[in-house]
């Protein structure tokens, strides 16, 4: 009797795949906090703001940057920039869609997300992880966007894009369940002399 030689293949998650799991994970934490680290160049001008991201039941969120603040929340936006002394509101409907991924700083669901060509294991940031193309031309024709999925845990790490007239690269530091986050009603006073931009 001939011996029967059985060939076994291990099929790679499509980018399509990738993502969809990257989204569950993020659904399945609930309340949650992102720490990121955004680094723009341009011109040869490197910045470097820190901002933290809080992400709640109603699907409201919460950013927390150096001299930038931001609130969406199912009813309302504000914005709020200490630098320049102004601020936003905006009344409407803004909450995060269940399958938020959050890149470009926008809240796009992943259907929004369409991956280009195969994912590839790289090491970004001392992590082992695979990086999807995805089609930038909802920014600019020319635009270059990749995400960064951790490889354990099914999480993003982060964002590299470039629309034509820079680089920027968004690292997620950390991503953490906030299972005891509470939202306060959403308000702010401005000081005076403050400019409110309509």
């Amino acid at each position: 009797m001939l011996p029967i030689l059985v060939t076994v293949v291990f099929l790679q998650k499509t980018s399509s795949q990738i993502l969809d799991d990257c989204a569950k994970s993020l659904r399945d934490f609930g309340l949650y906090s992102v720490t990121s680290q955004r680094t723009y160049t341009s011109y040869g001008r490197k910045q470097q703001p820190t901002q933290k991201l809080f992400v709640y039941k109603d699907r409201a969120f919460h950013g927390v940057a150096d001299d930038y603040e931001f609130f969406y929340t199912p009813t309302k936006a504000i914005t709020i920039d200490r630098k320049l002394k102004q601020y936003r509101k905006k009344a409407g409907k803004y909450p995060l869609p269940d399958d938020y991924l959050g890149l470009v700083g926008v809240a796009m669901p992943r259907t929004n997300y369409r991956p280009v060509g195969v994912p590839t294991e790289v090491n970004w940031h001392d992590t082992s992880c695979l990086k999807i193309e995805i089609d930038g031309t909802f920014i600019t024709r020319e635009t270059k966007l990749f995400l960064y999925v951790a490889k354990e845990g099914n999480l993003p790490l982060g964002y590299t894009v470039n629309p034509g007239s820079f680089d920027a690269e968004v690292w997620y530091q950390k991503i953490s369940p906030e299972p005891n986050l509470k939202r306060e009603e959403v308000s702010f006073s401005p000081p005076v002399g403050w400019k409110e931009i309509k």
